[in-house]
Formats: C-alpha cells, sequence, structure tokens
C-alpha cells in the first residue's frame, strides 16, 4: 500500500478543511489521522462530540482516493 506524503497530507487537510466550512457549518472542525495509506476524518460538533465520519484509502495520488462510511457500530 502506498504511503501518503507529507505534500499530499497538508494539501488534503487544507482543501477538507475549507471545503467543510463552506460546506457542513455546523462542524466546528475536522480532524484528519493517518496510518499507512488510509486518512480517517472526524468532525467535531460545538460540544466537543467527535464524530468518526469516513475512512479514505490514498490510491497513488492526491486525486485518487477510496471511500468508506464509518458506520456507528464501529465508533470504537
Amino acid at each position: 500500500m502506498a504511503t501518503i506524503p507529507d505534500s499530499t497530507k497538508a494539501s488534503f487537510h487544507q482543501r477538507l478543511t475549507e471545503h467543510s466550512r463552506r460546506r457542513w457549518p455546523q462542524l466546528r472542525e475536522i480532524h484528519l489521522r493517518y496510518r499507512a495509506g488510509f486518512a480517517y476524518i472526524d468532525g467535531v460538533l460545538p460540544d466537543g462530540e467527535v464524530l468518526r465520519l469516513c475512512r479514505l484509502r490514498y490510491g497513488g495520488s492526491a486525486r485518487n482516493w477510496g471511500f468508506a462510511i464509518r458506520l456507528l457500530l464501529s465508533r470504537s
């Protein structure tokens, strides 16, 4: 599995943060975590509750990602 370059992580974080401000104003912020070739995206509500939103699989370029929704059952 391809490792996500630091430059891709930085640009992806910036893009996602800007998008979330426009499209999801109810979120206070977006948290990104990276592990191997995956990016895990969490949304934070104004009261501090963290919503685990999705996991993306890096496909080898900044514009090529696979998508998986995080189910409520997988909150741990």
